[in-house]
Parts: structure tokens; C-alpha cells; sequence
């Protein structure tokens, strides 16, 4: 059983890894923690992203392109 385990983990990561090197970046972990914190009926607008994570637009609109 803790053979299946460790393989349904390792199979996770592996098809995860994609999104685990995208929030291994800090700057996309501040917009995420951001977004978490905002309002989650209306969404959040740029602009009050940049003021939560004190980034500048250019910042936050390159870091989400990737």
C-alpha cells in the first residue's frame, strides 16, 4: 500500500510540474496570494493587484505571460 502511495504522489508531480515551476517564481507567488486575498465574487482589477503586491503593471502583466 505505501508502494501505490508514493507512486500516485510521484505520478501527481510529474504531471504537475509545469504549475510547480511556474509558482516556484516569487513574484507569481505574491500575485496568487494576492488574488487569494481579494474578493472572490467581483475578482480583482490590475491596478489593485499592483497595490497588494506593490509591483508595477509592466511587472505583473510580463510575469503572467509566461
Amino acid at each position: 500500500m505505501e508502494r501505490d502511495m508514493t507512486s500516485q504522489i510521484t505520478d501527481d508531480f510529474k504531471r504537475n510540474q509545469d504549475v510547480l515551476a511556474a509558482i516556484g517564481n516569487e513574484t507569481r507567488q505574491s500575485i496568487l496570494i494576492a488574488l487569494a486575498q481579494g474578493s472572490q465574487s467581483l475578482g480583482m482589477r490590475v491596478g489593485e493587484v499592483e497595490r497588494l503586491t506593490h509591483l508595477s503593471r509592466p511587472v505583473y502583466l510580463i510575469t503572467l505571460e509566461y
